[in-house]
């Protein structure tokens, strides 16, 4: 859908505060209460909880619905499916 996960010039996992959108990765660094309990084998602090993160409105504009053509129905073309595999 064209969003991009949370991650600086550098291509490095940001920390996110507050409440994570939902294109926060599992080794974003977030605030403790958003973390799994445990930590998981081959690393070294606790992941984010891929449960507790939210759809936020960033997240709807980041979507650029309002730069769609509508038609008299309201409705829209997102895109189109294809066959074509992609790596």
């Amino acid at each position: 859908m064209g969003l991009k996960h949370v991650v600086n010039d550098n291509k490095e996992y940001v920390y996110i505060p507050g409440q994570p959108n939902i294109m926060a990765t599992e080794v974003n660094p977030v605030d403790d209460k958003y973390k799994e309990k445990k930590i998981r084998n081959g690393h070294s602090t606790p992941l984010l909880d891929l449960n507790k993160r939210k759809v936020t409105q960033e997240d709807i504009d980041n979507l650029g619905l309002d730069k769609l053509e509508y038609d008299n129905e309201g409705k829209s073309k997102l895109g189109k499916l294809t066959n074509i595999y992609h790596e």
